[in-house]
């Protein structure tokens, strides 16, 4: 099988065609005309129906002035060619991010409602705790004890459970003197 020689017209640094996760792939561009010669009898019919491409135009006009202006060129070229998916770069560039910014919206949720629980969680059981000694508080109190020398007994017990248990009630302790 002989493989023709191909006309490279120009090349462009590595291109990340769909998503900044996707590998970058090596772009280079040729001419059409070569494009089926080049493939030859290894092409599937549909490498060789020419459906497919991208047109990139860089202004400073305005998007919407240039859609129309872009529209005509390619209408004066062909009328029969049909011009699909015409949008700007932030419209491509954020749906092609649609997915990631999905992703961190629900694994963001996920670790507030988590947070949130663990935050409730920790009242609950200090609550708990501190309702069981109600009576013990009382009796403190009418033995002239202050505020703040009941909230370190009242929190001792869950002292005892685990490190992360003191942690919290050391901060409550400080924050109630």
């Amino acid at each position: 099988m002989h493989t023709p020689w191909l006309t490279i017209v120009g090349e462009v640094a590595d291109v990340k065609l769909s998503s900044p996760d996707d590998p970058t792939k090596e772009q280079y561009f040729g001419p059409v005309d070569q494009s089926e010669e080049a493939i030859g009898s290894l092409a599937s019919p549909g490498d060789l129906n020419g459906n497919g491409g991208y047109i990139v135009l860089r202004s400073a006009s305005p998007p919407e002035q240039m859609e129309n202006a872009l529209r005509a060129t390619v209408r004066s070229i062909d009328p029969q060619l049909p011009l699909t998916q015409v949008r700007t770069m932030e419209q491509a560039v954020s749906e092609s991010e649609a997915p990631r910014r999905f992703n961190t919206v629900l694994i963001s949720s996920f670790a507030f409602a988590a947070v949130l629980l663990a935050v409730l969680g920790i009242y609950s059981v200090i609550a708990f705790s501190v309702a069981s000694r109600v009576q013990e508080m009382a009796i403190r109190m009418a033995l002239g004890s202050q505020r703040f020398g009941l909230m370190p007994g009242a929190l001792g017990r869950c002292r005892l459970r685990s490190p992360s248990w003191s942690a919290a009630c050391d901060g409550i302790c400080r924050a109630s003197v």
